[in-house]
């Protein structure tokens, strides 16, 4: 206990300041939870259809992704494959293309861009096209090296 404030000892070893006065309020704000939670418990038991009809459906739909995983797992995988390559592929032409076709006062949305900025926007899209190039070709590369790991993996 100390001397500044009466304190409570708890548990043997802390020392928890006395607070009579609030002791009420805490009590009544613990005792409208407790009883709150008691009827949002209640409320249960009025609720099973929807509990029940909603475990059915998540477990009905659990096992249909499982069977279109199954059935269409190939196609998805091909699909994602060839998206991959045409968005990287696509992409690096376009900001290669958009690189090399700079004009002489470049301009961003009407406003003439100050100068030099337009030379590191070039640069800058020059890189990135390159290596998007560089990611569809390793994706390409990839893809005919390990067809055979990829046909088996699905």
């Amino acid at each position: 206990a100390s001397s500044e404030y009466p304190t409570t000892l708890v548990l043997q070893r802390y020392c928890l300041p006395k607070l009579e006065r609030h002791a009420g309020v805490v009590s009544e704000r613990l005792g409208q939870s407790g009883t709150l939670l008691m009827r949002d418990a209640s409320s249960i038991a009025s609720a099973w259809p929807a509990l029940l009809g909603s475990f059915l459906m998540s477990f009905s739909l659990g096992y249909a992704y499982l069977f279109l995983l199954r059935r269409f797992a190939r196609t998805m995988m091909q699909a994602s494959i060839i998206a991959s390559f045409l968005l990287f592929f696509v992409l690096g032409v376009h900001l290669l293309s958009s690189s090399s076709g700079g004009s002489a006062a470049p301009t961003d949305g009407g406003e003439e861009l100050p100068s030099g900025l337009g030379l590191h926007r070039a640069r800058l899209a020059s890189l990135l096209g390159t290596a998007c190039l560089l990611l569809s070709l390793a994706l390409l590369c990839t893809c005919c090296c390990y067809a055979h790991s990829i046909k088996v993996a699905v």
